[in-house]
């Protein structure tokens, strides 16, 4: 395993936020004009992420993900986020890590 990436057991839950910065690094509050979207690809496997915007008055421009790892297959895998809002499109950039299997 490659000690720089953090490493995600399958079969558990894997979640986290992300927070929405602008290029200065500041969150940005989203608003519902913004669609979020997210997968985690393994070998060209797609496994779809469920997003949930948190309250923007407490947490501004955090983003709650959560997907269950069951099925998953050993490898690196890739996530990444995407913004939609009108005609406008942003990926965040890529978070990679290492997928294994658990020893219990």
């Amino acid at each position: 395993m490659n000690a720089l990436r953090p490493t995600v057991y399958i079969g558990d839950t894997f979640f986290g936020t992300w927070t929405y910065v602008d290029d200065d690094g500041n969150p940005v509050v989203i608003t519902d004009d913004i669609e979020f979207s997210s997968s985690v690809s393994i070998k060209g496997i797609k496994h779809p992420v469920a997003l949930s915007v948190l309250d923007q008055n407490d947490f501004p421009g955090e983003i709650e993900f959560l997907v269950q790892t069951a099925g998953w297959e050993k490898g690196i895998a890739e996530m990444d986020i995407k913004a939609v809002s009108g005609i406008y499109i942003k990926h965040s950039e890529k978070y990679c890590f290492n997928v294994a299997e658990g020893v219990t």
